[in-house]
């Protein structure tokens, strides 16, 4: 079984092509990092789109939060407190049958999974979701990432920035050099931004994404 990750840019129509800019380099940024962390292939298309497969499905959250907190984290002036960007990811866990180098002409469970789920979102408004064989494994995860959703919209930027920090393992020591700012600060950063909650689903979702295999396999 593997995980496949397929994301839109919210409102990337409305962008400046220097907006654009910004959130295609980012997004790059993210995919290099997560490609040097984990066994999986990224690509980025249409100007707003991503796709990635992962071999470990365990991870899938970990790279949706990555990806969430890079963009959250992103702003057009210095002194600006809310993002300029959000994406939209749908994760679809299942087989892979056919796979070509470019990501986005594969086929398999995986792939159609993921691409139900994002379409469908489309139209509900959802930020998140998931799609697989399970049907029960589908509903429970949803009510989880519908409720994740609500925390990660309420990132500010600088939220973003210690959130996209933690996931890449760091302490807070090094995060407060890194970002330039006192420990007290990224402790606060850190407690508005729902850490505790985030980094138990993503340790529960690792556990049970085999869970998502239908009950007769």
């Amino acid at each position: 079984m593997k995980a496949v990750i397929t994301g839109d840019i919210i409102n990337s129509s409305e962008y400046s092509s220097e907006d654009r800019g910004l959130v295609i380099s980012a997004l790059e940024s993210a995919a290099g990092y997560l490609k040097s962390r984990d066994s999986c292939r990224y690509t980025i298309y249409r100007g707003d789109s991503v796709q990635a497969l992962l071999d470990d499905p365990g991870h899938a959250l970990w790279h949706t939060a990555y990806l969430k907190s890079t963009l959250k984290a992103l702003k057009r002036a210095e002194k600006d407190r809310s993002s300029m960007a959000d994406i939209r990811i749908a994760i679809g866990l299942g087989e892979v049958s056919f796979l070509k180098d470019k990501l986005e002409v594969s086929t398999g469970e995986a792939f159609e999974y993921s691409g139900r789920a994002l379409d469908k979102m489309k139209s509900s408004g959802s930020r998140m979701a998931i799609k697989s064989g399970n049907p029960v494994f589908d509903d429970q995860w949803n009510t989880i990432l519908g409720l994740t959703d609500v925390v990660m919209d309420k990132w500010s930027v600088s939220s973003a920035e210690v959130v996209r920090e933690l996931l890449t393992g760091r302490s807070e020591k090094e995060i407060s050099q890194k970002l330039k700012i006192s420990p007290p600060a990224v402790s606060q950063r850190k407690k508005y931004a729902g850490w505790n909650a985030l980094k138990g689903a993503l340790a529960l979702f690792e556990t049970q994404a085999c869970l998502s295999l239908p009950a007769h396999e």
